[in-house]
């Protein structure tokens, strides 16, 4: 047996030891590592219910657009900005970057602030407390306007 290897994988689990010893470390460990219920999350493997309850309500929204969309590819969905959807008080809507947005809907997506922004066909409004609906840009009554009010609360 090759006792110089046995010396390394010792010392470098006492490192691993030592490093979360450190306070900051261990608290990590604990809140985001050893606090899970491992048991609980091995009977869920659903990725469409582990999404749910990491993203909430945000998750729930945007997985209602892709069915109602059906992955339609001439989708260019206008996104409302944070800002505004916090003051229309849409309950615990969080509305991510145009990235994300594709990568939970696989819907194309745009900000107010984006050269894109005119050629969106689509529209996410936040219209009131947890009220949020997909329109298509051609009955917003003035979608030039939708896209001045979205860049006021764009910084």
């Amino acid at each position: 047996m090759n006792y110089r290897s046995i010396n390394y994988f010792l010392v470098s689990i006492l490192v691993i030891v030592l490093y979360f010893t450190i306070p900051f470390y261990n608290n990590w460990l604990y809140l985001k590592v050893l606090n899970n219920s491992f048991l609980e999350e091995a009977g869920d493997l659903d990725e469409g219910n582990r999404n749910m309850k990491r993203f909430g309500y945000s998750y729930s929204v945007f997985s209602d657009v892709q069915k109602l969309l059906n992955n339609d590819k001439s989708v260019l969905m206008l996104l409302p900005p944070n800002d505004y959807v916090k003051e229309k008080k849409v309950g615990d809507l969080v509305i991510p970057e145009p990235a994300v947005f594709y990568y939970f809907t696989g819907l194309k997506s745009v900000t107010a602030n984006s050269q894109e922004a005119k050629r969106a066909n689509w529209a996410l409004l936040a219209i009131g407390p947890s009220n949020v609906i997909v329109k298509q840009m051609e009955y917003v009554p003035s979608p030039d306007s939708l896209i001045k009010a979205y860049k006021k609360y764009k910084k």
